[in-house]
């Protein structure tokens, strides 16, 4: 198993579509599926 620490999460982001948010040692993700498109919405460093 991998050092880096993976998080997974689902919301609902106001009833358009499913988002997933993961991080690894150094960035955290934020990315909004709607349908077939998929949008990352925000990218920050993380400070361990």
């Amino acid at each position: 198993m991998s050092d880096t620490a993976i998080a997974f999460v689902r919301a609902c982001l106001r009833g358009i579509g499913t988002a997933i948010a993961f991080a690894d040692e150094k960035r955290a993700f934020l990315v909004q599926l709607s349908g077939a498109k998929v949008s990352l919405v925000s990218m920050v460093a993380v400070q361990w």
